[in-house]
């Protein structure tokens, strides 16, 4: 399907003003850049600062830009009301199509993580870098975090590879789309638990698990709260491949399990 992307420069306090006019006429959906919304909120937040680009803290008060779509075969007394209405200010489009959707999956190739782990985009081959004793780690990747590309999930998968012996039982807190967990099994653990705050991660996994034929020995539960039943039994290796602050609070949990 063919868009059109609209782009309106406007000013901080007139963003919002823009986007109700759009509104008028019919658009829902835009999207508004801007930095120094995001400074003030960083200045009543300072708990936020840790996971802020540091440009954000030295943003000027200045420019906002609210950007919108509307299909291409929209009646084109529609794209002129746009036009027309926003005619003071600058305005800029181009038609686009949707095909960026799946434009990415070109730069998504499989790679090494870790001493033996290949992460394999389920549309692509690993043979050309598989070496004998590789395992393949087999993943459609979505929204949710856990591509294998972040450092931190490169560490987690190495700090298995150097736990994992065999016959472990892993419970991954904060699963993702169940990359830990799956690695784990597939170096040896004999089960393993996965549990996030967020369906589609709990969705992920569980089919990454079943991608990978290990399904029958993973478990994966939605829960923001640590009386989950998972929680009563003990692991031999707990993962939590989370932001600090979360970390720290799921401590105890760890300790207790």
């Amino acid at each position: 399907m063919n868009w059109i992307r609209y782009e309106v420069t406007t000013t901080h306090e007139m963003s919002e003003i823009v986007a109700a006019s759009l509104l008028d006429l019919g658009i829902e959906g835009v999207q508004i850049e801007d930095d120094y919304s995001l400074r003030l909120e960083l200045e009543a937040n300072e708990k936020s600062w840790d996971y802020a680009d540091e440009n954000l803290l030295s943003a000027e008060k200045g420019t906002a830009k609210v950007i919108f779509y509307v299909a291409a075969d929209t009646d084109e007394i529609v794209n002129k009301q746009i036009k027309e209405k926003f005619s003071g200010l600058e305005i800029s489009y181009a038609e686009e199509t949707d095909s960026w959707w799946e434009e990415w999956k070109k730069y998504y190739k499989p790679f090494r993580s870790g001493k033996k782990v290949i992460v394999r985009p389920v549309w692509e081959d690993a043979s050309d870098i598989a070496k004998q004793g590789d395992i393949i780690f087999s993943i459609d990747p979505g929204h949710v975090f856990g591509s294998g590309l972040h450092e931190s999930t490169a560490m987690c998968i190495e700090f298995l590879e150097s736990t994992i012996n065999g016959g472990e039982s892993v419970l991954d807190i904060g699963c993702g789309s169940g990359i830990l967990s799956v690695v784990a099994l597939l170096l040896g653990a004999e089960n393993a638990v996965g549990t996030d705050i967020d369906t589609a991660c709990v969705d992920a996994a569980v089919k990454h698990a079943e991608l990978t034929n290990v399904g029958q020995k993973f478990s994966a539960y939605c829960s923001a709260q640590q009386n989950l039943p998972a929680y009563d039994n003990e692991y031999d290796v707990v993962t939590a491949n989370i932001i600090a602050d979360v970390i720290i609070s799921l401590a105890p949990l760890a300790s207790r399990v």
